[in-house]
């Protein structure tokens, strides 16, 4: 059993993804494309493809209904990816560095069987990912309970220790219901900061994954002294031995505070960030050259 993971949507968390993209090129009027979307092909005549519908009888079936749309009504079925125009930003790079880590990735998302069949191999992220779990392929959509209990079995998970990732609050909350903690995506830099929090990028190795550690996971951001912004980096030389120790030090010294006047208090969380430095910069001592924002 897996103890430990992360569960992504796709749509809007891992791509954007909206009818527009495609019909905005179809339809040069904002007023006819807005009608279009709105009454003709919409999202929610496009979610019975994610719960299971064939595309193609849909796509029959709706211009019959609309004869005078049926070529806008055909490049639906024909031009679908190009409702996706892109990864969200900032995502697909969260991905790589889960996986980089060791975390192991999955997916649950709505979306269409035909329509996926022809993405998926289109986007190599996904080669990162155990397991993807299609709601037009399970015939289950989310938020029913089912579709994350399938998950749950089939992905051989520890629902314990698994992360579940969607835009869309009901989404989340139906993961929770059967014991996936869950995270409503807003962005991919919130998105960071949780993975933090929740201990995913502990083992990252290098100086941004030290310092979002230190902040983000202990708080020690650096702070005012004496009426002036004060920060680690103010303290680390070009180049020479740096030890944890020493490191941790300038860290302290950035925040005002003066370890040695209280060691009781202070001395646990100089230790703990001394093992955070190790964890990440894989040694007791490097040289400052290291210590160096990767932008």
């Amino acid at each position: 059993m897996i103890d430990r993971c992360v569960i992504f949507d796709v749509g809007k968390v891992l791509f954007d993804w909206d009818l527009r993209h495609l019909f905005g090129k179809l339809i040069a009027d904002p007023g006819e494309l807005e009608y279009f979307v709105g009454n003709i092909v919409t999202p929610q005549w496009h979610f019975q493809h994610d719960a299971g519908r064939p595309a193609a009888e849909m796509v029959t079936e709706r211009k019959a209904e609309f004869p005078e749309h049926a070529a806008l009504i055909d490049a639906y079925g024909t031009r679908f990816n190009e409702t996706i125009p892109g990864p969200v930003p900032g995502s697909l790079e969260l991905v790589e560095r889960l996986d980089a880590a060791g975390v192991p990735l999955f997916a649950i998302t709505n979306f269409g069987h035909d329509f996926w069949e022809a993405f998926r191999p289109t986007q190599p992220v996904f080669d990162r990912f155990r397991d993807v779990i299609v709601s037009g392929t399970e015939k289950l959509m989310k938020p029913d309970p089912a579709i994350y209990r399938l998950a749950i079995a089939r992905f051989g998970i520890d629902p314990a220790g698994a992360l579940f990732i969607d835009d869309v609050a009901k989404n989340v909350a139906g993961a929770e219901s059967v014991g996936i903690a869950g995270h409503q995506f807003v962005d991919a830099e919130t998105l960071e900061r949780e993975l933090f929090r929740r201990g995913y990028f502990r083992d990252e190795p290098g100086f941004n994954a030290l310092m979002e550690d230190c902040c983000v996971g202990w708080g020690w951001c650096g702070g005012i002294v004496d009426g002036e912004p004060s920060h680690v980096d103010m303290f680390i030389p070009e180049s020479g031995p740096v030890s944890a120790y020493q490191f941790v030090d300038w860290l302290f010294e950035a925040e005002g505070v003066d370890w040695t006047g209280d060691p009781d208090k202070w001395g646990k969380h100089r230790d703990g960030l001394r093992e955070v430095f190790i964890r990440h910069m894989k040694s007791e001592t490097v040289d400052a050259s290291a210590l160096k924002w990767d932008l």
